[in-house]
C-alpha cells in the first residue's frame, strides 16, 4: 500500500510539474502552447491557426532570443516540429519533419542544444528533384554553382536610424487533386525573389521566396504575381481557373510572416 501511495505521488508531481511547465490557450486566432523554463521564462511556443492548417513553433533561450523557429501545416502534407528539454526546461532537441502529401520530396532534421541554448549538432536528410539530401560526394561534383545562392550582406544600416526589417515569406500550396503549374514573376527580382516556374504535385508546398522591409508587413501582390494552370491529360478549349486563399502566419516577436498562397479547387 505505501508503494502505491509512493507511485501515486510521484506521478502526481509529475503531472503538476508538466502543467506549470506547458499551458495550452485557445481564442478565435487559433492554439497556443508555451512551454517555459523551470524559472519560469519562455522555452517554446507552438501555434496552430484555427482552421488547424497553418502554424509555427519557435525555441528560445533564456534571455528570450530565438534560437529555432520552423513554419508547421497540416495539410498537402505537413510539416511539424518536436521539442525535447533539458532538465531546466531549455531545448535540448528540435526535430522537424517536411512532406507533401502526393510528392516523392521528403526533408527531416535534428537539431541539438545545450542548456544555455547554444547549437551542438545539426543533421538533415531527405530527398528532392535534385536528389538527396545531403548530396553524396558524386551528386556534389556534378551539381552546378548555380543551385548555390548566394545572399548578399545587407546594407550597414545608418547610425542615426534604428529600423528593424521585417520578413515576409511566401509559398505556394496545392490543396487539390489535380498537378498545376506555376509561374511567378517578380516585380523587382533579388536572389531572395526572382522569376521562377514550378510544378505542384497533389498536396505540393513549396516556397516561392521572400523579401524584407523596414518595420512594416507588404502583401505578396505588391512584389510579385503568380499565374496558375491546371495540369490536362488532354487540352480544354475552356481551361479550369484556380480558386484561391490566403493564409498568413505572423511570428509571436512581429518580425516575420509567412504567407501561404493556396489553390482549394478549380473553376471553369
Amino acid at each position: 500500500m505505501k508503494v502505491l501511495l509512493t507511485l501515486l505521488a510521484i506521478i502526481s508531481s509529475s503531472i503538476s510539474f508538466a502543467q506549470h511547465k506547458c499551458v495550452e490557450t485557445e481564442n478565435d486566432f487559433g492554439v497556443t502552447m508555451d512551454c517555459h523554463f523551470k524559472s519560469g521564462e519562455l522555452s517554446t511556443r507552438e501555434f496552430m491557426d484555427a482552421a488547424d492548417r497553418f502554424g509555427k513553433a519557435t525555441a528560445y533561450n533564456i534571455k528570450g532570443e530565438v534560437i529555432f523557429e520552423k513554419s508547421t501545416r497540416r495539410i498537402g502534407g505537413h510539416a511539424s516540429v518536436y521539442f525535447s528539454y533539458h532538465e531546466n526546461g531549455a531545448v535540448s532537441k528540435a526535430e522537424f519533419s517536411d512532406a507533401p502529401d502526393g510528392g516523392i520530396q521528403w526533408y527531416k532534421s535534428v537539431t541539438t542544444f545545450d542548456e544555455n541554448g547554444v547549437q551542438t549538432w545539426f543533421h538533415e536528410m531527405g530527398y528532392d528533384e535534385r536528389g538527396l539530401i545531403p548530396p553524396t560526394i558524386d551528386e556534389q561534383v556534378h551539381r552546378s554553382p548555380v543551385d548555390t545562392v548566394v545572399v548578399p550582406a545587407p546594407p550597414a544600416p545608418d547610425p542615426a536610424v534604428c529600423q528593424m526589417l521585417h520578413s515576409n515569406v511566401v509559398y505556394l500550396v496545392n490543396e487539390t487533386k489535380h498537378g498545376a503549374r506555376a509561374k511567378v514573376v517578380a516585380k523587382n527580382p533579388s536572389p531572395m525573389l526572382s522569376n521562377n516556374s514550378y510544378n505542384l504535385l497533389p498536396g505540393d508546398t513549396v516556397l516561392v521566396g521572400s523579401y524584407s522591409i523596414g518595420e512594416m508587413f507588404d502583401m505578396p501582390d505588391n512584389h510579385m504575381s503568380v499565374e496558375l494552370e491546371r495540369v490536362e491529360l488532354k487540352k480544354r478549349r475552356k481551361p479550369f481557373k484556380p480558386v484561391l486563399e490566403m493564409h498568413i502566419v505572423q511570428a509571436l516577436d512581429g518580425t516575420s510572416r509567412d504567407y501561404y498562397l493556396s489553390v482549394v479547387r478549380w473553376k471553369r
